[in-house]
């Protein structure tokens, strides 16, 4: 158990105390203990200051961005679930627009661009794809997951190193059109 979520579960004890779980106020306090301990993990930049209170549920979470401006988090109660509203992001987290056709992981994980160590690459700039053509591996969970390419075209930028993490819909590689089409 982490810290945020032991936190968690004394405030939810304090809260109700018989733990019924009927209690709205439970149910909003534990989604944002859950939120923070998110944030905490996958956190670019180490955490400054987090403010959390039950009442008209709320969470503030100022991260420690030199000479930037530090997104601000805000959670407001509603009738549904809570909400999480990002206020500002740092500039480098803009990403620019792909010029070509992108090939994206399907999944979170590791990329790998050959089948083994040592081996050749799936493909390199320059390299010709068809549709369905190996591209790539992203390993998730021990599994290896071939990425494969979804329309032919010929490989112009690879986004990802060999053997780096990758993200859902991360673009691993671009493709521009090959001349037969």
């Amino acid at each position: 158990m982490t810290e945020a979520q032991e936190r968690a579960s004394d405030w939810l004890a304090a809260v109700d105390p018989d733990n019924n779980g009927h209690d709205d106020r439970n149910v909003a306090l534990e989604q944002m203990c859950r939120s923070i301990d998110g944030m905490l993990r996958t956190g670019k930049a180490p955490i400054r200051r987090v403010r959390m209170s039950l009442g008209v549920a709320s969470v503030e979470v100022e991260w420690d961005y030199p000479q930037q401006v530090a997104p601000q988090v805000t959670v407001t109660p509603a009738a549904a679930p809570v909400a999480v509203a990002v206020a500002a992001a740092p500039a480098e987290a803009v990403v620019p627009e792909v010029v070509g056709h992108a090939v994206k992981s399907p999944l979170v994980g590791t990329f790998y661009a050959a089948p083994e160590p040592g081996a050749a690459p799936f493909v390199k700039v320059g390299d010709e794809v068809h549709a369905g053509q190996q591209i790539g591996i992203v390993e998730a969970m021990k599994l290896m997951n071939p990425v494969e390419a979804d329309r032919a075209g010929v490989v112009v930028e690879i986004k990802v190193g060999n053997a780096e993490p990758v993200e859902y819909d991360q673009v691993l590689v671009v493709l521009a059109p090959s001349e037969q089409e």
